[in-house]
């Protein structure tokens, strides 16, 4: 119950970080909120083996695929205008290190970079 707490957290402060109306705050968050499980579920029932960044990376594809088309959907009219390429590749790289780059939480699964480590703020696969 508590790693969601700190996740829910987490989310929210890198949204809020990247967008100021709090309408659009909330619709991201909820987006990001309900597509994450997914996105985790997906990622760990592949039961092929993989290298640990390329189950990272078919989490990170799956959860922003199906949190961005979320969110679009959410958003409206102004949408082009909110959620432009620099806004949503600010907005993961936020979500990969919330509370700074000095703190070790991730909104990134542990399970998933246990191993490799939790990938640096400019990590070229979110853009």
């Amino acid at each position: 119950w508590l790693d969601q707490t700190l996740l829910n957290k987490a989310i929210w402060i890198a949204v809020e970080a990247v967008f100021q109306d709090t309408k659009t705050q909330g619709k991201v968050f909820t987006s990001l909120q309900k597509t994450y499980r997914v996105a985790l579920d997906l990622a760990l029932q592949d039961t092929r083996p993989v290298e640990d960044l390329q189950r990272l990376k078919e989490f990170m594809k799956k959860w922003m695929e199906d949190s961005l088309a979320r969110s679009w959907s959410a958003l409206g009219d102004t949408v082009e205008r909110i959620l432009t390429e620099d806004v949503c590749i600010r907005l993961f790289r936020a979500l990969v290190a919330p509370f700074g780059q000095t703190h070790p939480f991730s909104c990134i699964p542990n399970v998933l970079i246990e191993q490799i480590g939790r990938p640096p703020a400019d990590w070229n696969y979110i853009g």
